[in-house]
């Protein structure tokens, strides 16, 4: 389900839903993000218009995968869900969760 408030474009709330029993769930659009550190110091001596030094630090780095979550019923797309972390994983647990479903 999927809420939609008030706004200039949209000048009536609604709210979009999908069974999970008759939809399929595809992931797209999926890419990475990343963010690094570096911290660092330097130590050099410069003589004659020369430079010298040594560095030394660490570094870190976080990366996450985003993408849009698409709901399909009937080949028509009803639903998606962009930009959201993970998709793949999100897709997995509304697989598991149909096959749960299906065996009550």
């Amino acid at each position: 389900m999927k809420r939609f408030p008030v706004t200039k474009e949209n000048l009536q709330p609604r709210i979009i839903y999908v069974g999970l029993n008759i939809s399929d769930s595809v992931v797209m659009n999926q890419h990475r993000k990343s963010q690094g550190t570096r911290v660092g110091n330097f130590v050099g001596e410069g003589s004659g218009g020369s430079f010298s030094g040594v560095t030394a630090g660490t570094s870190r780095s976080t990366s996450t995968t985003y993408g849009d979550l698409v709901f399909f019923a009937k080949g028509k797309e009803i639903l998606r869900f962009q930009e959201i972390s993970d998709p793949h994983d999100v897709h997995i647990m509304i697989e598991t969760v149909k096959k749960q479903r299906a065996r009550l």
